[in-house]
């Protein structure tokens, strides 16, 4: 356990990733994909393509939204760790374990 809080307590998180915001370009590919969607479903509702063709379509559509989209995912280690790293790691770690008893 002493090990453990002493990592904490030398632990520097300014570093850390903090939430991606998408830029104006990838907002602006992102609606243009979603209205491409939108016009591939009306066409495929209007039997102008073959389902397969759909699929195939709104397959490639929406694979170019989450590669956009992963650039949104950042792993929280800063937030859960909030208030538990530094030089007071010891006396907020002694604080937690009081509250929980």
């Amino acid at each position: 356990m002493d090990r453990g809080i002493n990592l904490l307590e030398r632990l520097d998180l300014s570093e850390a990733p903090t939430p991606y915001e998408l830029s104006d370009e990838d907002r602006a590919v992102i609606e243009a994909d979603l209205r491409e969607l939108d016009e591939l479903k009306d066409m495929w509702q209007k039997q102008e393509l073959k389902t397969r063709e759909y699929r195939e379509m709104r397959k490639t559509v929406e694979s170019r939204i989450a590669e956009i989209g992963r650039k949104m995912i950042v792993r929280p280690t800063a937030e859960v760790l909030d208030g538990l790293v530094g030089p007071h790691a010891r006396a907020r770690w002694e604080a937690l374990k009081e509250a929980e008893e």
